[in-house]
């Protein structure tokens, strides 16, 4: 985890939703492809220990997400799914 951490603090994007996640806003991150997406969300996990929400397209990719997130961090992040999630007016 520590060679990935190194790089990507070398990527300025990266860096950019450090500060931001670090000063208190609300950060979205898009049109990254699933293996980048895991590479960043368990970096900002790493460097900031605070809780993250991934939304994903399906219950698939939220399944593929946890198994790689497990990989690089050692800990198993819940799973809503999608059947699960009532959406009231």
């Amino acid at each position: 985890m520590e060679q990935l951490l190194s790089i990507l603090k070398s990527i300025p994007e990266f860096d950019i939703l450090l500060r931001s996640v670090a000063s208190g806003e609300s950060t979205a991150v898009t049109g990254l492809g699933q293996i980048n997406r895991s590479h960043m969300i368990a970096g900002l996990y790493q460097q900031t220990d605070r809780p993250i929400v991934a939304i994903c397209q399906d219950d698939m990719a939220a399944k593929r997400l946890q198994e790689e997130l497990k990989s690089f961090l050692g800990e198993e992040a819940p799973i809503l799914p999608s059947r699960d999630l009532t959406l009231y007016d």
